[in-house]
């Protein structure tokens, strides 16, 4: 019983380190992403010239492009 316990508690803490490394990656892509947002936004009200904003994730691809 104390074996198979103990492997079940492992398992819990592996998964919890997966999710907030998961969770930790993602946030960082969206930060970036927002920042990137944010410059493309501030381009287009100063009216300097737009260029290649790099994006990280597929889903905001769709708002700088409808930006520029």
């Amino acid at each position: 019983m104390g074996m198979m316990m103990g492997i079940v508690i492992f398992l819990v803490v592996l998964t919890c380190a997966a999710l907030f490394f998961a969770y930790y990656y993602i946030a960082k892509l969206l930060k970036t992403d927002q920042d990137t947002v944010l410059e493309a936004v501030k381009h287009l009200m100063t009216g300097k010239e737009l260029g290649s904003y790099d994006i990280k994730l597929n889903e905001m691809q769709v708002i700088v492009s409808t930006l520029v």
